[in-house]
Formats: structure tokens, C-alpha cells, sequence
């Protein structure tokens, strides 16, 4: 695993991924921080292309991205993620729908604890 800091008007970020694209997006300071693990290398070249285009979205110039990214979780986390993945920039469902499209339709609460540990901020 490799990654790298950016710095953003949301604060300062930990970008972290391996040869299948982004693994993670976290905060490395404030209440709940996230340290990279003492096994990861650090490669800031390696995510050229993410700071590129999360700079591009924070200056209001991108709605998607294009770079590969690589979902973690349980399955049923990684099917939310991928539900969440198809709601488009600026739209909103609700927790409900989400358990829907993810194939759940009675799962909503855990709809919301999927979405909560999303790896992914920002991106998905």
C-alpha cells in the first residue's frame, strides 16, 4: 500500500492505494485521526492523477473522477458504496432507497453505517 498527504480547503487529506487505485480517503488530523500504517510506503507520485482531479473538484471544475478506485469493506458495504457510486453529483436518496438499490429494501439503518465508514469521502 502507498500513500501520500494533500492539502485541501476541507483540510488536510491521507490518500492511500495500491496497484488496483484508491483504497482510501481520510483525515490525518482533528477528533479521529487516521495515521498510515507503518507498513505503507510513501509515493506522492504514485497519485498524481487523484490530487490532480480532487483539486478540480474543490475548485468547482469536476463532478466525476476517472481514476481507478478500489472498494473495501463487507460485501454489503462494498454494494452500498457501489449504489451510492450511481446517484449523481448534486442528487440525494435517502437511506431507504439506497437499502432499495443495493438490494436490501430493509436494511436502511445499516444503509446509514455503510455510508458512515465510507473509505471512499468525497469520491463516492
Amino acid at each position: 500500500m502507498e500513500y501520500t498527504f494533500m492539502d485541501t480547503p476541507v483540510g488536510r487529506l491521507l490518500l492511500a492505494g495500491d496497484a488496483e487505485g484508491l483504497c482510501l480517503i481520510a483525515f490525518p488530523d482533528g477528533r479521529n485521526p487516521y495515521d498510515p500504517d507503518p507498513a505503507w510506503q510513501e509515493n506522492s507520485a504514485a497519485f498524481e492523477a487523484v490530487v490532480r482531479q480532487l483539486n478540480e473538484y474543490f475548485e468547482g471544475r469536476r463532478k466525476t473522477f476517472s481514476f481507478p478506485h478500489r472498494l473495501t469493506g463487507t460485501p454489503f458495504q462494498q454494494r452500498v458504496l457501489q449504489a451510492l457510486q450511481d446517484v449523481g453529483y448534486g442528487d440525494t436518496v435517502s437511506y431507504g432507497e439506497l437499502a432499495r438499490r443495493a438490494g436490501s429494501p430493509k436494511a436502511a439503518r445499516a444503509v446509514g453505517m455503510a455510508n458512515a465508514t465510507n473509505p471512499l469521502p468525497i469520491v463516492i
